[in-house]
């Protein structure tokens, strides 16, 4: 394989691994919680939702740096869709991209990838990301 299928491949993967973070940032999962106001406010369908992040890591431990690039712009892509998240999309692009880029280096060796050294890498990109978060809430 020579210099420009690899980097054929490598563009591919990209753009494989940036769509399936977009679609995976419309997935929510919908749980019961009360915001603001009991009972009443499950009633009136006011609940607390959340997406699933780990398609960020996935692309991180996957691709490598690159991997965080692509969690990043697949992310806000999606927030440039949503009319209530588009003026976040570029805090949105540095977070997830963190996110990737911690997973991928908190992953030492890819040519043998253990359990339980992919789970810890994992963990600790969403711990990064939810640090980035916290200070994103805090500036607010």
């Amino acid at each position: 394989m020579n210099r420009n299928e690899k980097n054929v491949n490598k563009l591919t993967m990209l753009g494989m691994m940036t769509a399936l973070v977009f679609v995976s940032n419309y997935l929510r999962i919908t749980m019961p919680i009360a915001i603001g106001g009991g009972i009443s406010a499950v009633a009136q369908g006011r609940v607390a939702a959340g997406s699933i992040n780990i398609m960020c890591c996935l692309s991180g431990l996957l691709l490598g740096p690159v991997g965080g690039f692509a969690s990043g712009l697949g992310s806000a892509i999606y927030d440039l869709t949503n009319p209530a998240y588009a003026p976040e999309c570029w805090i949105t692009f540095l977070t997830k991209g963190v996110m990737g880029m911690v997973a991928d280096l908190a992953m030492k060796d890819r040519e043998t990838p253990a359990y339980g050294r992919c789970t810890v890498s994992a963990a600790l990109g969403c711990v990064a990301y939810y640090i980035l978060y916290f200070f994103k809430s805090f500036a607010y």
